[in-house]
């Protein structure tokens, strides 16, 4: 320790403190002898100064470090010590004791000036990036369950926290469709005594994402495509209607649209692929278009139609039945065939006409076709018979083969064919018919029978006889 002469500057008076941390009063005992002060420094880093100030009635001096003061006059002394900002914290000093009074029988003295970090510390927190008119909150854990929610505003400095390990967490951010993550630091923050810890939260969109714009076209109002967005080996994305697929892994993305319909129509998208690039947006345009179409048949007859008897058929498409107006919906775009056979009811023969008889079918219109009956006319007044005669083939005795025929509106005409031969004509007796087959003919042999009435309706029936 260094021992160095004390200087004062005399004043007419106790002097004033000089910015120490106390000052006291001045109680002179005597002139003679002198006192000795030693002011032993302790506590800061290498090569930090103090900041000490030892004052009294006499004048004041300033310290830099412990030193021993000679030959002061006897009286109080008061001696006080500054913060000293070293290696970028500050050392609050203690002084034991702030007061010294030397007298005839206390001439020597020692104050101890203890420099030593605060017993706790400061953490600054730098927040940036957060997207103009959004916000985020900031999540601080620390020792001895210390936990503290704030606004992760730009710059803010927290003081008086315990020394110790902190963990600084952040809320992720959501802006105009994409998601912000908090790169946060370090995300583990010592705070020492004395010092301020510095903790860096930053915000920017995730590069690990973007999202995929899309735009449904061609489709009908009201009706609703519904394409589904898949990476190779990802999984699928789907969106219904236009609008954003969001939060998509960067990457190539196949588009596959579903058909829809509506109206009797199919409609269809062609598929597409479509890069998702980094943290932005990417837009896509999917078209639809109608792959099939309509035909409606109208059909006018005074009468029912009977099922079968008028038929709707295409090169791709299975025979349709119909029996009154009605709409094929969904049908291969191509030619349509429209058939009507001539039917009977009521007495009566219908004839058709049909209009065009092969409609055209396009892609997403309805082609029109009409099939219209009338009855077909004869002699007023003349009664109309519609009705086949009942016929039966029961079999063969001997050389004659027989059966049955009748009709109930008069006589009836039966024709007998062995293979292509016409073996003959007979009218039945009491509704029994029998014809001879000459027994030259043998062997086993179909035999049809054909029995016509009067209004010129036939019945056929056949049968296979052995000779």
């Amino acid at each position: 320790m260094n021992r160095l002469p004390l200087t004062f500057v005399l004043l007419g008076g106790l002097l004033a403190s000089c910015g120490g941390t106390g000052s006291g009063s001045v109680s002179i005992i005597g002139v003679d002898p002198r006192g000795e002060l030693t002011v032993d420094v302790s506590g800061l880093p290498s090569g930090a100064a103090a900041d000490v100030t030892v004052q009294s009635k006499f004048g004041s001096v300033d310290l830099t470090g412990g030193q021993v003061l000679r030959d002061l006059p006897l009286g109080t002394y008061s001696v006080s010590a500054r913060t000293v900002m070293a290696d970028g914290a500050p050392y609050l000093a203690v002084v034991t004791p702030e007061q010294t009074t030397f007298t005839e029988k206390t001439l020597r003295a020692t104050v101890k000036v203890q420099y030593d970090l605060p017993l706790v510390g400061a953490l600054t927190l730098n927040v940036a990036g957060v997207p103009a008119g959004q916000s985020t909150m900031l999540h601080l854990n620390g020792p001895d369950g210390f936990t503290k929610t704030l606004p992760g505003v730009a710059t803010q400095t927290l003081e008086d926290l315990a020394p110790g390990t902190y963990t600084l967490t952040a809320d992720a951010i959501r802006d105009q469709d994409f998601t912000y993550p908090a790169a946060i630091q370090p995300t583990t923050i010592t705070v020492q005594r004395g010092r301020t810890a510095v903790g860096n939260v930053s915000f920017a969109r995730d590069p690990r994402y973007g999202n995929l714009g899309l735009r449904v076209l061609g489709l009908p109002d009201g009706v609703t495509g519904v394409v589904t967005a898949q990476m190779a080996g990802g999984a699928p994305r789907t969106r219904s209607g236009s609008g954003l697929l969001t939060d998509l892994p960067v990457g190539t993305y196949a588009l596959t649209p579903a058909d829809a319909h509506t109206s009797g129509l199919t409609y269809r998208a062609p598929g597409s692929s479509v890069a998702v690039p980094s943290a932005s947006t990417a837009f896509a345009d999917v078209t639809y278009a109608p792959i099939t179409g309509r035909l409606r048949v109208v059909v006018n007859s005074p009468v029912p139609v009977p099922a079968g008897v008028v038929s709707v058929t295409g090169t791709a498409q299975a025979s349709v039945g119909v029996t009154a107006t009605t709409t094929l919906d969904d049908l291969v775009p191509g030619d349509y065939a429209v058939q009507a056979a001539t039917f009977q009811a009521g007495g009566w023969t219908y004839v058709s006409t049909v209009t065009p008889g092969t409609a055209s079918v396009v892609a997403g219109n309805t082609a029109g076709a009409t099939v219209t009956y009338l009855p077909l006319v004869t002699q007023p007044g003349l009664k109309r018979d519609f009705t086949p005669p009942a016929l039966t083939l029961d079999g063969l005795d001997g050389d004659v083969l027989y059966g049955t025929a009748s009709d109930a509106e008069g006589s009836v005409t039966v024709q007998v064919y062995v293979g292509t031969e016409h073996l003959g004509d007979v009218t039945p007796v009491n509704g029994q018919w029998s014809l001879t087959w000459p027994a030259s003919q043998s062997g086993a042999t179909d035999v049809t029978v054909i029995a016509t009435d009067a209004s010129g309706n036939s019945s056929r029936v056949t049968g296979t006889f052995g000779r």
